[in-house]
């Protein structure tokens, strides 16, 4: 999860709900509200358990009335972060919800690493170079209805699985900077959210890693 340029993992982005799962891109977004240049708060900590909990309040940005609680739990082989968000607009907000997630591999191609998409109930998916399913074009990139997604890091015979508590769409892009140098996967798994005032709406995520 070490990339350059600045990337982050689980950097989180609050769009418009009209933007579908084909207009995900890596970073900017109009209308959107970046919450990575914005400042989270410390809400608890416990070393003993190796929990984190952080919380965003409200911006004067797009969407800026949804508040985020985020708490990350580290365990021997896996990073669990944990959503909570909030409202306190009067009217029902309505958005997607699509943070960033930055994986380092090796290289891009398949002798480097393989995806997979994974459904309930259903075999895994393999994907080509991660983001259309093996033997179709898939202009836009877009996987939906996932419960998860799988990456075999051939290099360093380990694998990687992002697992989701909701089902959700998601498009793997290819961070490259320079002259067409590779620096990472960005996953942007999205769910449509439709949030009450005074209601909240979580997501659990699972990052397990195993060889």
């Amino acid at each position: 999860m070490d990339t350059r340029g600045d990337r982050i993992s689980f950097a989180d982005r609050i769009l418009p709900p009209g933007e579908g799962a084909e207009g995900l891109a890596p970073g900017e977004a109009a209308g959107a509200r970046l919450c990575a240049g914005e400042r989270y708060e410390l809400a608890a900590i416990d070393k003993t358990r190796r929990k984190l909990t952080l919380a965003l309040r409200k911006a004067a940005s797009p969407f800026g009335q949804v508040e985020i609680q985020k708490t990350y739990s580290l365990k021997k082989d896996s990073l669990c972060v944990s959503y909570s968000l909030s409202s306190s607009a009067p009217e029902k907000a309505e958005f997607r919800f699509a943070p960033e997630i930055d994986l380092s591999l090796p290289g891009r191609g398949e002798a480097c690493a393989r995806f997979y998409a994974c459904r309930q109930d259903e075999a895994d998916e393999a994907l080509r170079e991660g983001i259309a399913p093996a033997g179709k074009s898939g202009a836009s990139g877009t996987l939906r209805g996932l419960s998860g997604l799988k990456i075999h890091d051939i290099r360093n015979e380990a694998q990687i699985a992002l697992l989701a508590s909701r089902p959700f769409s998601a498009r793997v892009a290819q961070i490259i900077s320079g002259e067409d140098l590779f620096q990472a996967f960005c996953l942007m798994p999205a769910f449509d959210v439709s949030l009450e005032a005074g209601k909240t709406w979580e997501v659990d995520f699972t990052l397990k890693f195993s060889h």
